[in-house]
């Protein structure tokens, strides 16, 4: 982790036009500086019709960030990294627990609440 870190930091640096994000499994994404899985989020939803206050977003590791930031309500399982855990709106189950399929269920309750209320 401290050799993509610093390796991370040494990029950044030279190359302030790029993001680097680092990832779970030792990697560094390199994406265009603006370009991530929160503008790609809030893309979809406007090419698809749907309003941003219904765009929810499921994440579990640094790399989700952004992705958490965008969306209204943001679901990290249990077992998410720090960075997305300090994002989340809400934990859920872990990853090996069904984490999305928690999501759904949350989801689903919530819309069936607010149409008999």
């Amino acid at each position: 982790k401290e050799d993509i870190a610093r390796v991370q930091t040494f990029l950044a640096e030279k190359y302030p036009e790029i993001s680097f994000i680092p990832t779970d499994g030792g990697y560094l994404e390199v994406l265009k500086k603006g370009v991530n899985k929160g503008t790609a989020l809030l893309k979809l939803a406007d090419y698809l019709g749907i309003d941003h206050r219904h765009a929810y977003a499921v994440g579990d590791g640094y790399n989700d960030v952004d992705m958490l930031k965008a969306a209204r309500l943001a679901f990290v399982p249990a077992n998410g990294d720090e960075y997305a855990r300090a994002c989340a709106d809400h934990i859920v189950r872990s990853n090996e627990e069904d984490a999305v399929a928690h999501v759904i269920e949350l989801l689903t309750e919530r819309y069936r609440k607010e149409r008999t209320e």
